[in-house]
């Protein structure tokens, strides 16, 4: 009997108990009482009031037991009074409902950001990971439930907090900010249709990860390109060779090159002059809808690309499996893309480090910010552009170490060629 306590799950139902009239006492699923592992409490349990009148029942939690006494008498005379308080707690839908009615809702357009627009499908996707494997499975230390569980409108400040501490430290701050984010979201959908009566929580996010300024040279970029050949050769298919190539002549986002369809909806290369035409469902902002000019080599490659898939018809994805549908960046083309950086002898390449080359490279061939900041999507007229995108080399640096020399000695006139004396 002793053994089997203790082999219990952790996942036991609360431990609970009656430590005053109309009030129960509750712990965490974890707490050694709830498991039976121990005699004495291991968490911080919650007070639960109950009171019931004609049939109706009103509960409410509590983190201490005072209030919880005060609110059941407080309760109970109102009751007898004929007054019928009022809990919205208790009518507000659980939080894992309210997030599968937002991403349904956001997807058909009818749920919308805090600037009154249409979601991007791609930031959907990533509220969607954030919901299914952060926020909802979070455990409530106050309650010992799950956020799924909880009513949408018991997602106080303290619980949203703890969510974003308890991920940061698990998992790191990006993906504690994304969870924020998402939890945000909808909770702010539940206000906007009149579930909840609060605004969402203002929370304490950890700062932003630094920014990615990792990028490859052109000798690189050809060796990345030989390699994604050479594996598409080994393996018989066509799919990493055209999409380095794509990325790379681009600078576009990974989600843009894997949304493409073929023909002048997409991918128009019949044109005399060659365009990715981007979606606006494929890419975060409305400045990231445009039409991208390809170059002849970028354009060989797509060709080579479509007779190899058997020549798919107009509306058919550039890249899909073997069923026709569009491949996820997740899977065969992330691990694609470590293997063939590997093969060329580079780390730490992903799809994004070849859009932040294509934007060094265009910085370096002196192409003006606000021209470079449309071919990449960006509606700042190139500040974003020059701030994070544009990352000068060592030849930039020897070019503005010499354009300095140069105008000391004009400056002091002093001949250039008399400065080694």
């Amino acid at each position: 009997m002793h053994e089997a306590r203790y082999r219990r799950s952790k996942g036991a139902r609360p431990f609970r108990r009656t430590v005053a009239p109309r009030v129960r006492e509750q712990h965490s699923r974890r707490c050694a009482l709830s498991c039976e592992t121990a005699r004495r409490c291991s968490c911080r349990p919650f007070y639960v009031a109950h009171v019931q009148k004609a049939g109706r029942s009103f509960e409410r939690s509590f983190a201490t037991l005072s209030e919880a006494v005060s609110w059941a008498e407080s309760t109970r005379d109102s009751l007898r009074r004929g007054e019928v308080p009022s809990d919205p707690r208790l009518e507000a839908p659980p939080l894992r409902d309210l997030a599968v009615s937002f991403l349904h809702r956001a997807r058909r357009g009818e749920a919308l950001t805090r600037t009154r627009k249409t979601y991007a499908l791609t930031t959907l996707a990533g509220y969607e990971v954030a919901l299914r494997l952060r926020v909802l499975p979070h455990i409530d230390p106050r309650s010992g439930l799950t956020l799924a569980e909880l009513p949408a409108s018991a997602i106080d400040t303290r619980a949203a907090q703890g969510l974003v501490d308890s991920v940061a430290a698990r998992e790191g701050r990006a993906r504690a900010r994304a969870a924020a984010a998402a939890l945000s979201a909808v909770l702010r959908d539940g206000y906007v249709r009149g579930l909840i009566d609060e605004l969402p929580p203002r929370l304490l996010l950890p700062p932003p990860p630094p920014r990615r300024t990792s990028v490859i040279s052109l000798a690189e970029a050809e060796r990345l390109l030989a390699a994604a050949r050479a594996e598409d050769a080994e393996r018989k298919r066509s799919l990493l060779g055209p999409l380095v190539s794509l990325l790379l002549g681009t600078g576009c986002r990974i989600s843009e090159a894997l949304g493409l369809v073929w023909g002048p909806e997409g991918l128009d290369l019949t044109s005399e002059l060659a365009l990715m035409h981007v979606r606006r469902e494929t890419t975060k902002t409305d400045a990231g809808e445009r039409a991208i000019p390809l170059d002849s080599e970028t354009v060989s490659a797509l060709l080579r690309h479509r007779l190899a898939c058997g020549r798919p018809l107009d509306g058919a994805p550039v890249f899909s499996d073997a069923k026709g549908r569009a491949l996820e960046r997740s899977g065969r083309v992330r691990f694609g893309l470590v293997r063939v950086a590997a093969a060329a002898g580079l780390s730490g390449v992903t799809a994004h480090t070849l859009r932040h080359s294509h934007a060094t490279w265009l910085a370096a061939a002196g192409v003006p910010a606000p021209a470079a900041a449309a071919r990449l999507g960006h509606a700042d007229g190139g500040a974003l552009f020059m701030r994070v995108y544009a990352h000068p080399g060592a030849t930039e640096a020897e070019a503005a170490l010499s354009a300095l020399e140069a105008y000391r000695h004009a400056a002091s006139g002093t001949p250039l060629a008399a400065r080694s004396d």
